[in-house]
C-alpha cells in the first residue's frame, strides 16, 4: 500500500500556489489532483485556500497562510520532540525443573516354555 502524502490540493480549484508547495515540500510528500471540493458546489470556499494536510481538510485565508500551516505539519523528524524512553524492566527468574524419580527397570519377559515332542 502506498504511503499517504503529507499534503494533497487541487490545482486549479484549491487557491494554494502550487510552485511554492513545490518549494516547500519534496515531491514524495505532497500532491496534486481533484480532492472532491470544488468551487461549483462549495461556493463558501471561493477565495480561500484549502486542502488537505495529514489527511485533515484545512482551510485557511490566504495560500500563504495555507502554506504556513503545511511547513507546521511537515517540519523535519529532528525538531520534534523525542519520546520518553520506557524503564528497563528485568526479567523474572525462571524456575529450575524438578528432577524427575528414576524407576525400576521393566521385568524381563520370561522365556517361553519349550512345546514337548510327542513320541
Amino acid at each position: 500500500m502506498a504511503d499517504a502524502k503529507l499534503v494533497k490540493v487541487c490545482k486549479k480549484c484549491s487557491g494554494v500556489d502550487v510552485d511554492a508547495l513545490k518549494g516547500l515540500l519534496k515531491a514524495k510528500d505532497f500532491s496534486t489532483g481533484c480532492i472532491g471540493r470544488c468551487l461549483g458546489r462549495n461556493p463558501d470556499l471561493k477565495g480561500k485556500a484549502y486542502g488537505f494536510i495529514s489527511g485533515q481538510f484545512v482551510v485557511s485565508g490566504s495560500s500563504a497562510d495555507f502554506l504556513a500551516k503545511v511547513a507546521k505539519a511537515g517540519a523535519p523528524a529532528a525538531e520534534k520532540p523525542a519520546a520518553k524512553a520506557k524503564p528497563v524492566v528485568k526479567a523474572k527468574p525462571v524456575a529450575k525443573a524438578k528432577p524427575v524419580a528414576k524407576t525400576k527397570p521393566a521385568a524381563k519377559a520370561k522365556p517361553a516354555a519349550k512345546a514337548k515332542k510327542a513320541k
